[in-house]
């Protein structure tokens, strides 16, 4: 039997006319399933929406606050294993508003020469992620794990 023939008898026990109507072959077994140009079209127009919805989505993300800040301290956090080898690090840094803690990515390489306690860096603050950015422009991404209020001198 021909392709052209089974569609037709397809056509015929579904009830559908050829006209309009194209097939879509399964890759796993011998089966073919009908679809009508009115159905592609209703299911392109929903994934307009999804990516529509999805480009929004990013945008919202997209503001994340960047802010000029100095190191305040750097240490080590816990310590090493023959699994997890990279050291994981705690970067103290101070905005003009607040001061973060925020803890470098567990798997991460982070190079502490690189990031001098007391120089100027970038901060960027994205929920409760963020990533330190010195003037090399070296940076470490890394979760936020405490923020203190910055109290003013008396």
């Amino acid at each position: 039997m021909t392709l052209l023939e089974r569609f037709h008898d397809y056509c015929v026990r579904s009830g559908l006319s050829e006209e309009g109507l194209f097939l879509v072959k399964s890759p796993v077994r011998d089966i073919f399933t009908g679809y009508t140009y009115r159905e592609t079209a209703l299911s392109r127009s929903g994934l307009a929406v999804l990516l529509a919805g999805a480009l929004m989505s990013t945008s919202a993300l997209a503001a994340a606050l960047v802010q000029t800040a100095t190191i305040k301290d750097l240490q080590t956090v816990g310590s090493t294993t023959k699994k997890q080898k990279h050291q994981q690090y705690d970067l103290i840094i101070d905005t003009t508003s607040n001061e973060y803690v925020c803890r470098s990515k567990l798997g991460g390489t982070v190079k502490p020469t690189q990031f001098v306690v007391g120089s100027t860096v970038e901060f960027k603050q994205n929920g409760q992620n963020g990533e330190v950015k010195n003037s090399a422009g070296n940076n470490i991404k890394c979760g936020i794990v405490r923020v203190a209020a910055l109290s003013s001198p008396q």
